[in-house]
């Protein structure tokens, strides 16, 4: 059991297990902790601890977090805790280590952001897990071999990070060594390292990078060498060809050995902001490549063929992003960002949307050609024009002045100025989580184009043509809608008895925590028991972290009835929020809580 607050986990003493606590002022250890005698996680952030209280080792804890506080040194009665398996003390003001004092069962440390210039060597040697970020570690030594540690984080350590070069770890997983001066790396480095998944090296001073050798089983899948001084690269790549994801951003590289074409398995490169001319044609072949980035690079042509998986390709500040022939013969799917329109009219879409809105749409060939020609003004619509179908499909791909001729088109109820439905003071709703509402009661809608009216064209089901048949459309306002409109079905099933849980986790004070409630809601639904107590959240912004999400959750899943009254405007003179929150059933006790927390700024 999680407990999130000290006075509801001593309510169960016996049966909590987890306390997180977040920015409360703890200015000495509260006896009535150490009353949670199950405890075994215990996360104290921002709470303003000075020290290590000696009945620590009396609790069976396995993870303890203390991030963000005043700790200055650690006890020695540290290594007495045999149980304890995870310390986290980042962001503290610990300047040592004693030696002899690490609890015999750890294999996880975080000290992030303190004050050590040294680390035991028995530390060193036990652990899996070890990130000693921005700390000055002028006296570290590390010892020749490093057989149980997994994964090493050394963020701006230039010492330490230099002498850890020197050691062979060989169940390295997961190595970062970022913006720490390194200049070269040794030349059997990936020997010293041979199981290493993932690298990040990036903000360093390299100008090379090793070969790395002529094994074929490297397991390295990820490589990070973005912001060095890179001038060439390998010329056999043969040994990474595991390979997923390549950053190379930020160097100073002029060409690409031929040889990466063997690195089948790439998913994600990036090339931005060197002075690349050219891409070796055996890219285009890379069978798994999704995502190219060659932003502020000098390349003005790509192969053109066969990209197999490509599709998003960044190259904003490029030759390339002027040359429209060879983006329009590139396959459909790319989503292309960064593309210059000096070939487009002023009224034109650009042609990645295009693209995206056909694949959405399922155009066919001859239809694209079509739709493409209207987009353009070609003269040839005078002796042809645009059907009602087809200026649907522009109006979807945001053409100015489609809206209009729609509506003279299709008779119907004039669009007046009317009401709006203010959110937060705002004149929006969520318009994705509107169409799915509507779309799961198998009604179709599309929304005036008009700044000045708020009226939403409901149509007829079974697809956006017949949303036009005019023995069945109408006129309808956003909050009428909304009134009319069934909930959303969740995408997972419900799950029993999770009330409670969700009322601590939005009553937390992490939020975190309140991020976790709402993707619960976005999995499972919004349990019916909480609905008073998210009408008053939700109107009083008792939680401002999630107030640009409640629109979109509320439009989708909420009741009915409930969704007007959470998103409807203030009427101070008819009733108040807590008359409205009773309406559905708030308790005392959530009423007394949400209105006795000061609101926030």
């Amino acid at each position: 059991m999680i407990a999130y607050n000290l006075e509801d986990a001593l309510k169960f003493p016996d049966t909590v297990t987890s306390l997180v606590l977040y920015r409360r002022s703890l200015q000495t250890w509260p006896d009535e902790l150490f009353r949670l005698t199950k405890l075994r996680h215990l996360e104290l952030d921002q709470c303003g601890i000075t020290h290590l209280d000696e009945r620590l080792k009396d609790l069976p804890l396995t993870s303890l977090k203390l991030p963000n506080n005043a700790i200055v040194s650690l006890p020695d009665w540290l290594g007495e805790n045999r149980l304890l398996q995870h310390l986290d003390l980042r962001t503290n003001r610990i300047k040592g280590w004693p030696a002899g004092t690490q609890p015999p069962g750890l294999i996880t440390v975080t000290l992030a952001d303190n004050r050590l210039r040294q680390l035991p060597e028995e530390l060193m040697t036990q652990v899996e897990s070890l990130d000693v970020s921005r700390n000055p570690l002028t006296e570290c030594r590390w010892p020749a071999a490093l057989p149980n540690l997994h994964e090493v984080h050394l963020d701006r350590s230039p010492v330490a990070a230099n002498r850890f070069l020197d050691c062979h770890a060989t169940a390295l997983t997961r190595l970062t060594l970022t913006r720490s001066r390194l200049e070269h790396l040794p030349v059997d480095f990936f020997s010293r390292v041979p199981a290493l998944t993932q690298l990040d090296l990036s903000g360093n001073l390299l100008t090379v990078f090793p070969e790395p050798g002529r094994a074929a089983d490297l397991p390295c899948e990820r490589l990070q060498l973005a912001k060095n001084k890179l001038t060439r690269l390998p010329q056999e790549w043969g040994a990474l060809r595991k390979l997923r994801k390549l950053d190379l951003a930020g160097n100073m590289l002029h060409d690409l050995p031929r040889s990466m074409g063997q690195l089948v398995h790439l998913t994600q490169v990036n090339l931005a902001g060197n002075p690349i001319v050219t891409l070796p044609d055996e890219w285009a072949s890379l069978p798994d490549l999704n995502q190219l980035d060659i932003r502020k690079t000098r390349i003005a042509s790509i192969p053109l063929q066969p990209w197999n998986r490509l599709e998003k390709f960044a190259i904003h500040d490029t030759p390339l992003s002027a040359r429209e022939d060879i983006l329009r013969s590139l396959p459909i799917r790319i989503h292309v960002t960064g593309k210059k329109s000096t070939t487009l009219s002023s009224g034109s879409i650009s042609l990645s949307r295009f693209r995206n809105q056909a694949i959405r749409e399922g155009w066919s060939l001859a239809h694209q050609e079509r739709i493409w020609q209207l987009a353009q003004g070609d003269p040839v619509n005078r002796k042809n024009p645009p059907a009602l179908a087809e200026l649907c499909d522009l109006w979807s791909l945001g053409l100015p002045g489609v809206r209009e001729r729609i509506v003279q088109m299709t008779p119907g109820r004039k669009i007046t100025k009317g009401d709006r439905l203010r959110i937060f003071g705002r004149t929006w709703l969520p318009k994705e989580a509107l169409r799915i509402r509507a779309e799961q009661s198998g009604i179709c809608l599309t929304k005036a184009d008009d700044t000045t009216a708020n009226q939403i064209l409901l149509g007829s089901p079974n697809g956006a043509l017949s949303m036009l048949d005019t023995s069945r459309q109408t006129w309808w306002t956003e909050s009428t809608l909304l009134a009319r409109l069934p909930a959303c079905s969740p995408p997972r099933a419900a799950r029993p008895d999770n009330e409670d849980q969700m009322r601590s986790l939005l009553r937390s004070g992490l939020p975190a925590y309140h991020m976790i409630a709402m993707q619960s809601f976005f999995d499972h639904g919004i349990p019916i028991g909480l609905l008073g107590e998210i009408l008053l959240i939700v109107r009083e912004n008792r939680l401002p972290g999630l107030q640009k999400k409640w629109p979109e959750l509320i439009t989708l899943f909420g009741p009915a009835e409930w969704t007007v009254d959470c998103l409807q405007p203030k009427k101070a003179d008819l009733e108040n929020t807590p008359d409205l929150a009773k309406r559905w059933n708030i308790s005392d006790e959530a009423l007394a809580h949400w209105t006795n927390l000061s609101r926030p700024s």
